[in-house]
């Protein structure tokens, strides 16, 4: 297959008709063969973290539509999947309420504790436990700012461990341009606004992205150490 487009929409007579948006794939050389899951916006609005619809597309590198969910509210911004059968998802309902696994072949969801994280989640198989970024606020010298932590959850949803942003990331790091995000009713400054993390289960190494410090980092989950950074705030010549 060289230099398609392939325009993805469902067959009419299948169950996920009701699909409109298209969704389209631009491949160059020889496609892979493999599954695609990824979340889709209509009219997402920042300010309030909501969308008039949203949509969790799974589909074939070829363009064809496997599955299809559909919600009223701005879910689907945390997506993995863990089987060859199975994604793991954050929403439904709201932005990043709600935990669940989803079997895609047969339509089935399995619900897991809210875990109250943002952006990403992680799975391990072998501990069968999760991992997810969760945003607080923290008091320093009399102004609230919002920080994040990587939280280790079982699936009935108790603690296991954490790893908390502060005190490796300070607040003169604070990006020049002021970024906030609003938490809890209020608007806040935003130090970290961590976006995404990968879990190598093998190592037990962590490797998490500070967005709005555009720095990188690895953590050692066995010892919670700081491995090594990089970026506008690292510590590697690189």
């Amino acid at each position: 297959m060289n230099n398609v487009k392939i325009l993805a929409t469902a067959d009419p007579a299948s169950k996920i008709e009701s699909f409109g948006i298209p969704c389209q794939i631009e491949t160059n050389g020889t496609a892979w063969e493999g599954t695609l899951a990824f979340g889709l916006f209509d009219n997402f609005s920042v300010n309030r973290l909501s969308s008039d619809r949203s949509y969790l597309v799974v589909m074939k590198s070829n363009g064809e539509v496997i599955n299809l969910r559909e919600t009223n509210d701005a879910s689907y911004w945390a997506i993995k999947q863990i089987s060859p059968e199975e994604l793991l998802f954050q929403g439904e309902p709201g932005a990043w309420i709600g935990t669940h696994i989803w079997d895609f072949r047969n339509n089935q969801t399995a619900d897991l504790p809210d875990f109250g994280g943002h952006h990403d989640i992680e799975y391990n198989p072998k501990t069968k436990t999760y991992l997810t970024l969760v945003s607080y606020e923290r008091e320093i010298n009399g102004t609230k700012i919002l920080y994040d932590k990587i939280v280790e959850f079982n699936a009935k949803g108790a603690v296991l461990w954490s790893w908390d942003t502060y005190p490796s990331f300070t607040v003169d790091m604070a990006c020049p341009f002021n970024d906030t995000w609003f938490y809890n009713g209020q608007w806040l400054p935003d130090l970290t606004h961590t976006n995404s993390l990968q879990w190598d289960v093998n190592s037990n190494s962590i490797y998490l992205n500070v967005r709005n410090l555009n720095t990188f980092c690895e953590i050692n989950k066995t010892t919670s150490e700081l491995v090594w950074s990089c970026g506008e705030h690292g510590d590697l010549n690189c």
